[in-house]
């Protein structure tokens, strides 16, 4: 019976035995000592020898229905769980698709000869038994566990996406929690621990986290200074250690005490200069003061993204009329200053800066992301599918984008980049921006946004890690790593990168 046990629950017979020569077991040996539970699936597998088992003692005692998460923690926020008392799904995608996922019981109405008799006269109706329907999602099962190994230890999120069509490849947040909890029943004591966590476990970081970007946001601003603001990519911009604005004694301080210099636009992006982007942020406000905040909402931010069966924040977009309804305060140019380097009032999900990066991959195509990918009934019948859908074009042309796109590769291979030393020898080309956001309190978010491969862009990549400080140094490591992860599995993404060696684009 050991034997048998061991092969079929894949644990040593030493911890098996364990289980059941405990005292109580010794002096009570007819009593059922529970070792394992095992899904229909694996019970169908062995029937037949484990009922040969049964005079050396196995017993086996059906239990009813219980949902069993194999993967434990792997995307439980995203997953969500059920409920213990009625097997419904309570949050995530399991309450999203629950009428698809439950079924349906069968049931018979008969007359019968006597009360409890198995002699039926007539059979009035029946009904057959519905199966759950199969739900088939978009993640990357592999990416998605690296995401999460990535984030064992901190309080943040990554999200990734194919360009092309929207599909979530990895939605992580951290920390998690085990969804089989639920099933089982928590003590009040693990339920209570769970729900007053500081850190919000049972919360999506990825989708209802609201975060200030910090310079994540220049891209944005970057790309409204093109359109809008009349620069180019080669116009200069003086980058001073400490900049006041016209008419202010407000020392504004850039991130490196030294300044930059004056350099261009293109540099401002690579070097992530903060005084030339207070500069931008201003005269875009002079230009109209509605213009980036208009210009933000067209690339995504302010509004979710529509992602079917998760919850998601709206973020927060300020312009005049929201500081005068919400705030109490008329608008000041120091608001677009701040906006400029994704400060102030400011705030994204990580899932949002994710749409903007694939949008920017493909050729300006916003596509709504989504997770389900289509819903099959027991017999392998197609109920739905979940096609791409188009939402917007980025408000920039293609030249422009060409410009961001440059300068965002400039950030992991050009000498002055933010990210340059962490993507030292990568093997596949990355447009990439690192972000240090300030808080009200505890040290800076950490954010790094990608695209890769930067010539043709299969993933869009986001990495956020709350309070963790400096962007290029503690989200742009994990970045490379779930880039090489994914770039190097065995599937049609893994050949990217030609024979020759990466293909990188002119930086001018």
């Amino acid at each position: 019976m050991l034997a048998f046990l061991s092969g079929w629950l894949h644990k040593p017979t030493a911890q098996i035995r364990a289980l059941y020569h405990v005292p109580w077991a010794v002096r009570n040996p007819t009593d059922f000592v529970p070792i394992a539970t095992v899904t229909s699936v694996q019970w169908d597998a062995v029937q037949q020898r484990a009922l040969q088992q049964e005079n050396n003692g196995l017993d086996v005692v059906p239990g009813g229905w219980r949902r069993v998460y194999p993967q434990r923690t792997l995307a439980a926020t995203l997953l969500g769980y059920v409920n213990a008392a009625d097997g419904h799904g309570a949050t995530g995608l399991e309450q999203w698709a629950d009428g698809y996922l439950t079924g349906r019981d069968g049931a018979r109405l008969a007359i019968v000869t006597a009360p409890d008799s198995q002699y039926t006269i007539a059979t009035i109706k029946e009904r057959a038994v519905q199966n759950g329907a199969t739900i088939r999602l978009t993640l990357d099962a592999t990416l998605q566990a690296a995401a999460e190994k990535a984030l064992a230890g901190k309080v943040g999120a990554v999200v990734a996406l194919r360009p092309s069509n929207g599909a979530v490849l990895a939605m992580a947040s951290a920390p998690g929690y085990d969804p089989n909890g639920f099933v089982t029943g928590l003590t009040p004591a693990q339920y209570h621990a769970l729900v007053a966590s500081p850190h919000a476990p049972l919360i999506s970081h990825a989708t209802m986290g609201q975060y200030p970007p910090g310079s994540i946001f220049k891209i944005v601003a970057m790309g409204a200074a093109l359109e809008q603001g009349g620069y180019t990519a080669t116009t200069r911009i003086a980058g001073p250690p400490v900049w006041y604005a016209p008419g202010s004694n407000l020392a504004m301080h850039d991130w490196n005490p030294a300044g930059h210099g004056v350099i261009s636009l293109h540099e401002a992006l690579v070097q992530s200069c903060d005084t030339c982007f207070y500069q931008l942020g201003l005269h875009l406000d002079q230009v109209n003061h509605d213009l980036l905040p208009d210009y933000a909402r067209g690339w995504g931010f302010g509004a979710s993204t529509g992602l079917v069966g998760v919850n998601e924040a709206a973020g927060v977009i300020p312009d005049p009329h929201w500081t005068l309804t919400t705030l109490g305060r008329p608008w000041v140019p120091g608001n677009a200053v701040n906006m400029a380097i994704g400060q102030g009032y400011v705030e994204v999900t990580p899932l949002q800066v994710a749409q903007m990066l694939a949008a920017l991959g493909d050729n300006g195509v916003m596509h709504r992301p989504y997770v389900v990918q289509r819903i099959t009934t027991a017999n392998g019948a197609v109920l739905h599918t979940f096609p791409p859908i188009v939402t917007r074009r980025l408000p920039v042309s293609s030249a422009h984008r060409m410009d961001i796109l440059q300068a965002m590769l400039g950030v992991t291979t050009e000498a002055q980049g933010t990210a340059a030393d962490t993507f030292a020898g990568f093997h596949w080309p990355v447009a990439g921006k690192t972000g240090t956001a300030q808080t009200d309190s505890g040290g800076p978010h950490a954010w790094f946004a990608a695209l890769a491969p930067a010539d043709h862009p299969r993933i869009a990549l986001v990495v956020l890690v709350e309070h963790g400080g400096e962007g290029a140094r503690v989200a742009a490591p994990i970045a490379r790593r779930l880039l090489q992860t994914f770039f190097t599995q065995d599937h049609d993404l893994a050949g990217t990168a030609p024979p020759g060696g990466p293909t990188v684009l002119p930086v001018p």
